[in-house]
Formats: C-alpha cells, sequence, structure tokens
C-alpha cells in the first residue's frame, strides 16, 4: 500500500493517495509513517491543506509521532494557501514535540510569510535560524531579498547580504541590483 500511495503522490494525485491510505484501514492494516508521509506530501503538492492536517492529526490518534517531514508537508501545505496563522502555529507545535525545523521548513514558512506580505514575521524566523545554528541557504535569501525589494526595504537587503556566508558573484549582482544604487546606511 505505501508504494501505492507513493505512487500517486509522485503522480500528484492527492484523491487516489488518501484513497489508499483509507483503503489500508479498510483492509485491516495500520497505516504506518511511510504511508502517512507519502499522503501528506500528495494533499501538500495538491494545495489540499485541511486534508494534510488531518491526516498529521489521524497520525497522532494512531499513536505515530509526527516528524519533521511530516511537520514540513503541513506548514507548506497551509503556507501555499495563505493560511500564515497555521504555518505559524505548526512550526511552534513542531518545536514543542522536540523538533527542530530545518532549513528547508524555516524557507518553507518565510516564503508563505513573504505571499502575505508579513517581511517581519519573515525577518524575525530568519533571526530564529541564526540562532538556532539552522543556516538559511540560498533560496531562504533569495525570497527574503525579493520581499525586501517589493516593500522597498533596500537597507535590509544590505544587511542581509552582509550576514550572507559567500556567494556566487552572480547572486551578489543581483542582489545588489535590488538594493539599488543606494549605499547602506552606517
Amino acid at each position: 500500500y505505501s508504494a501505492a500511495i507513493s505512487a500517486c503522490e509522485k503522480g500528484q494525485q492527492w484523491e487516489r493517495a488518501v484513497a489508499r491510505l483509507q483503503g489500508m484501514k479498510g483492509a485491516g492494516i495500520e497505516p504506518n509513517v511511510i504511508s502517512y508521509s507519502a499522503a501528506m506530501s500528495a494533499c501538500e503538492k495538491g494545495g489540499r491543506w485541511e486534508r494534510a492536517v488531518a491526516l498529521l492529526e489521524e497520525m497522532k490518534g494512531a499513536g505515530i509521532e509526527p516528524n519533521a517531514f511530516h511537520y514540513g508537508c503541513v506548514i507548506d501545505a497551509c503556507g501555499r494557501c495563505g493560511e500564515l496563522r497555521r504555518v505559524m502555529s505548526f512550526m511552534v507545535e513542531m518545536q514543542s514535540h522536540g523538533l527542530q525545523p530545518d532549513a528547508r521548513t524555516f524557507t518553507i514558512a518565510i516564503s508563505a510569510c513573504a505571499r502575505e506580505n508579513q517581511l517581519n514575521r519573515a525577518l524575525s524566523l530568519i533571526e530564529r535560524m541564526y540562532k538556532l545554528e539552522v543556516h538559511p541557504d540560498a533560496a531562504t535569501y533569495d525570497i527574503l531579498m525579493k520581499a525586501c525589494d517589493k516593500q522597498g526595504k533596500a537597507d535590509i537587503i544590505w544587511q542581509l547580504m552582509e550576514s550572507m556566508p559567500a556567494l556566487p558573484a552572480e547572486n551578489r549582482i543581483r542582489y545588489r541590483s535590488l538594493a539599488g544604487s543606494r549605499e547602506p546606511r552606517s
């Protein structure tokens, strides 16, 4: 069953993935962490945040501990659908269960903030990344730079550039163009 659910996920058929998961139960087979992972990932990719959340709750009810991947799926599904409050709530819940968000999960949350024009919230997330020693990747910085540019925050772009590890020249050139010719304030 898990392989069939995974195939549905890869084929972007979230309804079939969920139906296969339910079919397991009907056949007397208890879904496991792998089958839940595939079904939740299918819901994430299908933009079905409500179903992804329901699967997370179902999983917990079955006594299966969600891992960082499961929370990442739910956070991404919620973020894609503009459910920023839920994104932030699941970030907190994840950590309350002793799970550390990785760079991918933080980037997903930062992207959700950027889509909702919540730049300050996105910036607080990158600060949290630094505090937890989770290293932002190029995608994280790219999302933040674009969000800053959209809101005309050249000074923040310069600050972010100063905090970034060494980047390829083309990225630095692109970010400098976002910040404009205006030099950072001293």
